[in-house]
């Protein structure tokens, strides 16, 4: 039966006077049809004895343009009010399945004034989520309002939801969410169109949340929201207001705590479909960050952020080290830091991924509470864009002073562009170290974190106090100065390759690298190819960064073939030995002598000549030429010297008198067992070995 002929009938039968000879009033129909709801097995009854009681039933209700639907409605008064043109529902209970939401239990009052088209439901409670939810109701010809409230335990919620929001099993929850909605709107007529504005308002306690593995985690949140949209036609205009004044927030290396930064959030904007456009982002944490900006989110079946555009209107340290850096360093040497500072910044996000970066940096300093770092004075500009064909403008870094692992400079600026995963100096730059500097003519990177990664670099060292040098690494410490060119190096296909030769100026001489190549540098098992040649170096000076004994003269060598396997040596020539022609005093001393004559085996003997006979009562003697060589290979070392001997090989030669020479007689070392004697030789001199 259509609608326009049922609805008439059931208005005419409820608003009949009773008789003393009708006793109840019954309507079914089979189906009642209206232009967007289809009823199906409609059974209305007014009992009129006894007091007035009515009952509603009906099979399914269905919305013709969707799958929306209600079925097993029962509607039951215990009291109807039946007086023209009052109409009211008393201690009503209705029961019915909705679809996606369950079974729901209502109940409540409602009235209806037929003379002026109000209505109003009052007392409504029904169960969801394990908690009682009040509800409300009014409304006319023209306007409708509705409003609740609830309180809710957010394990309850989650169970609840699961038919359309799935957390992860991996996660636990725990809190508490209370929480009222009011809604209010206007019917359609012919002059305008249906309209209804919602607001929500919820806090949330005690928010426990985390994931198996801990990279997302909640504390002791607590947070309330507000949630204003405007429903009709188009698109839904909406608003949202989020603060979270306590609590600790963890979301992979970020961490908030909001007790020391609370959080506020406001979003306004339109929600279209499955795609929400916040035209009006901003996000402060006094003490940390100011932002602003807009925002587009795809939240259908692969929800994402389609365009965003952020404004970092401040950002402070230590707040912004503490929050956003610090977990992110907690494995490296710089996870404590103390900070200071600010930056301002903007970036921009396309379909998902970051497509421009502009950031300010103003007097950052940042010192390692352990003292193997720190950074003062450092102001900034950084200007990155994907596009690699795009212009983009420059950026520049520089600082006052810094200093790492011992070593310090002053101040430096470094000009660059960098774009991609590119970057490049636009301008040399100079590093200053100690006395003396780094200076870089050419640095590229091109495709950063990628496996087809190259770099180009060419820098010259100008002369750094070696003393300065060995105090900061720890070495023993080494006379002279380092110089020298780091000529073009490049990497291509996980190896890193020198053009030319590394030249330092050490010792008073010179050391020169040549052939250098590193495969797979930032792997696990990286390999490393040179020839290393030294050149008239001081003797004198040698030894005394050494103190294995003092010996004068000049001094010339080679490492051939050497390579390293994860940084162990694996196979070299090894050559030291004093230059042809050389006319320098050549002097050795008795200590000198006791620790050579250790590395070819023969020093039991040695010492026993040193402190017997005549050679006891000299520290020194004169040497014609020494020289010592290792041919490394299945790690055994292939010993050797300048010449061969009766019974062996000549390390030191002596000449004049008294006359001493040193002779080896050890022909194969294991190359472990080599350097553990030299470790523990220089140890018992006091020398600090790492």
């Amino acid at each position: 039966m259509p609608a326009r002929r049922i609805l008439p009938l059931l208005l005419l039968t409820v608003a009949a006077p009773p008789a003393s000879a009708i006793h109840a009033i019954v309507l079914q129909a089979a189906e009642i049809e209206a232009p967007d709801w289809r009823v199906q097995k409609v059974d209305a009854r007014l009992t009129l004895s006894r007091g007035a009681r009515g009952q509603l039933t009906a099979e399914r209700i269905s919305r013709v343009a969707d799958d929306q639907r209600v079925e097993a409605l029962s509607i039951a008064c215990s009291t109807v009010v039946v007086s023209e043109p009052h109409f009211a529902c008393r201690n009503g209970q209705m029961q019915a399945r909705l679809s996606g939401l369950g079974l729901l239990k209502l109940r409540g009052n409602a009235v209806f004034r037929s003379d002026k088209g109000a209505f109003v439901f009052d007392g409504g409670r029904f169960e969801l989520a394990g908690s009682t939810v009040t509800v409300s109701a009014r409304g006319d010809a023209r306007s409708w309002s509705l409003s609740g409230a609830g309180d809710w335990t957010l394990p309850a919620l989650r169970r609840f939801a699961a038919p359309w929001l799935t957390l992860p099993e991996s996660f636990s929850l725990d809190g508490s969410v209370s929480g009222h909605f009011a809604a209010r709107g206007r019917f359609a007529d012919r002059a305008r169109t249906a309209a209804a504005r919602l607001t929500t308002e919820l806090r949330v306690d005690g928010l426990d949340l985390s994931n198996e593995d801990g990279t997302i985690a909640t504390e002791k949140v607590e947070a309330s929201a507000s949630i204003t949209a405007e429903l009709g036609a188009g698109a839904m205009p909406i608003e949202i207001h989020l603060s979270g004044p306590a609590g600790q927030a963890l979301a992979g290396p970020v961490l908030l705590d909001l007790r020391a930064n609370p959080l506020s959030l406001t979003a306004r904007g339109h929600w279209h479909g499955p795609r929400l456009e916040i035209d009006d982002l901003r996000v402060a944490s006094p003490g940390l960050m100011q932002a602003h900006g807009n925002v587009t989110a795809d939240l259908g079946n692969a929800p994402g952020i389609a365009q965003a555009h952020i404004v970092i209107d401040s950002l402070e340290f230590p707040a912004a080290y503490t929050s956003f850096l610090q977990l992110a360093l907690a494995a490296t040497d710089f996870g404590t830091m103390r900070s200071s500072g600010q930056a301002t910044g903007a970036f921009t996000i396309a379909n998902g991924a970051f497509t421009r970066v502009d950031a300010r940096v103003v007097d950052l300093g940042l010192d390692d509470t352990r003292g193997r770092f720190h950074l003062r004075n450092l102001d900034s500009e950084l200007h990155w864009q994907a596009a690699v064909v795009d212009p983009v403008a420059p950026s520049w870094l520089q600082w006052n002073s810094w200093g790492a692992y011992g070593l310090s400079g002053g101040a430096t600026r470094l000009d660059f562009e960098t774009r991609g995963a590119g970057f490049a100096l636009t301008k040399p730059a100079r590093l200053p170290i100690f006395d003396g500097a780094l200076a870089m003519h050419t640095l590229a990177v091109r495709r950063l974190g990628r496996s087809d990664a190259e770099l180009d670099f060419e820098s010259t060292i100008e002369p750094i106090s070696m003393p300065q040098l060995s105090r900061a690494f720890g070495w023993p410490e080494l006379a002279g100065q380092l110089a020298g060119r780091i000529p073009a190096m490049s990497y291509r296909n996980k190896v890193l390759t020198v053009g030319g030769d590394l030249v330092a100026q050490v010792f008073g001489g010179q050391i020169v690298g040549s052939n250098f190549r590193l495969q797979d540098p930032l792997g696990p098992w990286p390999r490393l190819a040179a020839n290393v040649r030294a050149h008239n170096l001081d003797l004198e000076l040698v030894t005394r960064a050494f103190p294995i004994g003092t010996i004068t003269g000049r001094l010339e060598g080679h490492l051939l073939g050497l390579e390293l396997f994860a940084w162990s040596p694996v196979a070299f020539d090894a050559l030291l030995r004093t230059p042809e022609g050389d006319r320098s005093p050549h002097r050795i001393s008795a200590r000198a002598v006791g620790n050579l004559s250790n590395i070819g085996g023969g020093g039991g003997r040695v010492m026993q000549a040193l402190q017997s006979g005549m050679l006891q009562f000299f520290d020194e003697y004169r040497y014609d030429e020494l020289g010592i060589r290792c041919r490394l290979h299945d790690d055994v070392c292939l010993m050797g010297g300048i010449e061969p001997a009766r019974d062996g090989y000549y390390i030191v030669k002596g000449r004049g008198l008294p006359r001493i020479d040193i002779i080896g007689n050890v022909g194969r070392v294991n190359w472990r067992q080599l350097v553990s004697q030299v470790v523990a030789a220089m140890r018992a001199e006091g020398v600090s070995v790492h």
